[in-house]
């Protein structure tokens, strides 16, 4: 299973706030500081998620995070290196897109990008059915 956090930068007061922009998200790939990640592994977990999608096999780390973040806007992992993650499941639409079919690598699949925003704490145990 992939679990993805939403993208975050720190402000002026050295604080984090939410990427607005794809652009910006990935000129903050481009250009990680590995000795300041994000706390990924350590966040916050509000009381009324009752469930964790995070197998126990495969713990949260900070650079595993960082590293899953890249991928996910890195267009080389494509068979033809055009669309990444991020070209269907925008950041702006909960990691989704308003297409009633997304795009894909041939242009137009037979499906709408699910979104992906919180699927660590979802309900559902199998996010890809055939």
């Amino acid at each position: 299973m992939f679990v993805l956090f939403v993208s975050c930068s720190k402000d002026v007061n050295n604080d984090y706030e939410p990427v607005a922009t794809d652009q910006n998200v990935i000129d903050e790939v481009l250009n990680i500081n590995l000795s300041t990640v994000f706390n990924y592994s350590n966040q916050v977990i509000s009381g009324y998620l009752r469930k964790d999608n995070t197998p126990t096999n495969n713990i949260i780390t900070d650079a595993g995070a960082t590293l899953g973040r890249g991928l996910f806007y890195d267009k080389k992992l494509s068979t033809n290196n055009t669309v990444s993650c991020a070209s269907c499941h925008k950041q702006e639409f909960a990691f989704s897109d308003r297409e009633q079919f997304s795009k894909g690598v041939n242009s137009e699949t037979q499906r709408h990008s699910m979104r992906l925003i919180n699927s660590r704490f979802a309900d559902e145990s199998r996010f890809f059915l055939g």
